[in-house]
């Protein structure tokens, strides 16, 4: 599991959060400069306990939510 500082969430719990709530995409947002390097790999732990879209959000673009 990724995280760098005591009391951070990590990807897999980020994960399992998004599928308590029922939630059909999971954006992992803030990630550290130090991962940047393994976006691919915070996707995967975050799949391990969420089935739903995961993704990375590119600065400036715009992303549709619906309710």
């Amino acid at each position: 599991m990724i995280a760098l500082r005591p009391g951070d969430v990590n990807s897999r719990q980020a994960g399992e959060v998004a599928r308590r709530a029922g939630v059909a995409r999971l954006f992992l947002c803030h990630v550290s400069s130090p991962l940047h390097g393994r976006l691919d790999e915070l996707c995967r732990e975050a799949r391990q306990s969420f089935r739903g879209s995961v993704e990375i959000p590119e600065e400036f673009r715009e992303y549709r939510v619906s309710r």
